[in-house]
């Protein structure tokens, strides 16, 4: 969950990708447009890229990461944000978390190496 944070916020910290003001047409989420929310192809929204140039980091779909908020419970750690989440859930420091077995069509994954 850090990495992700990391990746998305870039050494300034900022709130979203593109700065610190919310603006919903930057990227796929519920205030973005009319009609049905559903996941839009990897880049649509250009202004909803890190400074490090991942895609898609507050629309689109959460993203589950490896992090453990409860090993007892077996929940881990989603960020992001996803096409059915509202302005109050998409800052890049906000999570949440759901047990690992749990599917849902706005949660996702995202795959990276290291080098």
């Amino acid at each position: 969950a850090l990495e992700w944070e990391k990746a998305s916020r870039g050494v300034d910290g900022r709130v979203y990708p593109w700065g610190n003001q919310f603006e919903p047409s930057f990227c796929n989420m519920r205030e973005s447009h009319q009609g049905r929310h559903m996941p839009t192809v990897v880049g649509t929204y250009p202004e909803d890229m890190s400074p490090y140039g991942v895609f898609d980091v507050v629309g689109n779909v959460l993203n589950w990461t490896s992090t453990f908020d409860s090993e007892a419970d077996r929940t881990r750690a989603l960020c992001g944000a996803s096409y059915s989440g509202s302005a109050t859930g998409v800052k890049l420091y906000d999570r949440i978390s759901a047990p690992e077995s749990f599917r849902y069509s706005a949660y996702g994954m995202r795959l990276a190496c290291s080098y």
